[in-house]
């Protein structure tokens, strides 16, 4: 199965870019509210978003790539997909905006309702990464 990959340009620079990925605060703007989330390899953090009757509102993560202002990478797994799949950042820097790729991946792995899974995800990053993380980028927090 492909992997979600969704590309938007943010109109600040990469060093804003990747602090919106790798606050905690600003995580929380655009993103569900992280725990114990630190920008470090190895870290086990979850994402608590507000549960309803199909699903408890946690994602479990844990950090596996961080390169400064280049790449973050955590896996991702909920109890409705039961397995981790992987989310990857990348950052690039074009004239005084910032290019940001996301990568979904492992698709493969997701057993139940694995395309109605990635048709969810693939529509919530559409709306995170295009309506929330773009209006922040500028460092006013207008949401």
């Amino acid at each position: 199965m492909e992997d979600i990959e969704k590309k938007v340009t943010l109109d600040c620079d990469v060093d804003r870019a990747w602090k919106a990925l790798t606050d905690k605060d600003e995580l929380s703007r655009w993103m569900m509210m992280p725990t114990n989330f630190k920008p470090e390899v190895g870290t086990k953090f979850y994402f608590q978003a507000n549960p309803n009757e199909t699903w408890t509102g946690k994602v479990s993560c844990e950090v596996k790539v961080v390169e400064k202002n280049k790449k973050l990478s955590f896996t991702w797994n909920t109890d409705l997909l039961k397995t981790d799949t992987l989310v990857t950042f990348t950052l690039n820097e074009a004239e005084e905006k910032t290019e940001l790729t996301l990568v979904h991946s492992g698709w493969e792995n997701v057993k139940e309702d694995s395309e109605d899974m990635k048709n969810l995800h693939n529509e919530g990053w559409g709306q995170r990464l295009f309506e929330k993380l773009k209006v922040i980028a500028d460092s006013k927090f207008i949401v």
